[in-house]
């Protein structure tokens, strides 16, 4: 077997062990993977996990700020191994992100497995999240309506790029505040994919039921609106405009 190929046997594969649909696409995404980093690279770059470095919790694990050797900033996630829905949710995450490359999607650098560490690394986006931005971290004055533009502009070509221009159709699903996620230049990159669903390119028409986390998903008041109808990836942009 092919040294590309051991994150998907290390990850995906055991994460659907009891699913044959795990299988599907092993060799064209383990030809896409990214870098593979030693575990104690990751823990001298990010102080052992320290508390210090931690950036929050994501939907299967926390998240922790590092720096490499080379100087390089990065956001590492780490599966909870207690998590049987952060499990589903890490093997999503990277099965779309080893598939997809857009300047309005972040970028998945590498991953790691080491015994029953499983972890993910990404570029650092230093201006956190576009929630804190607007409603937490008191730099919403900066905010002007040009790098608001900017934003809502790079976002939709992230979402145009997901639904119809990648090799395959993906549906975010959890499109908030939160999961937009801002670099040095402002620029949006779409992240935290967990809850995504994929598509092949030739079904002209996705229908998904609305996910997300409770009570801050951007679909929820979509959802009671159609009294728990299935919605189509139509209304993402609706979403996006509550996001700004």
């Amino acid at each position: 077997m092919k040294k590309s190929q051991s994150f998907l046997v290390n990850i995906i594969k055991p994460l659907f062990s009891s699913s044959s649909r795990g299988q599907d696409g092993l060799e064209r995404i383990a030809e896409q993977e990214q870098k593979q980093f030693q575990f104690e690279t990751l823990v001298s770059a990010t102080n052992n996990f320290h508390l210090s470095n931690k950036l929050g919790e994501g939907g299967f694990g926390p998240v922790f700020k590092g720096r490499l050797r080379d100087g390089r900033e990065v956001a590492v996630k780490k599966l909870s191994q207690s998590s049987r829905q952060g499990n589903r949710e890490f093997q999503m995450e990277a099965k779309v992100l080893a598939r997809v490359q857009h300047r309005n999607v972040v970028n998945l650098l590498g991953y790691c497995v080491h015994g029953a560490e499983k972890l993910l690394v990404y570029e650092f986006m230093s201006n956190e999240s576009l929630d804190k931005i607007l409603f937490k971290s008191g730099k919403r004055g900066m905010l002007d309506w040009e790098r608001r533009h900017g934003i809502i502009t790079g976002i939709a070509k992230g979402l145009l790029y997901l639904h119809e221009d990648s090799h395959i159709c993906i549906i975010h699903r959890d499109i908030k505040g939160s999961n937009i996620l801002l670099d040095d230049k402002w620029m949006p990159k779409i992240a935290d994919f967990g809850m995504a669903r994929l598509f092949p390119e030739d079904q002209t028409h996705v229908n998904t039921r609305a996910a997300g986390t409770r009570n801050l998903n951007l679909f929820e008041d979509l959802e009671q609106w159609v009294h728990g109808a299935r919605i189509s990836h139509a209304w993402t942009p609706i979403c996006e405009g509550r996001c700004i």
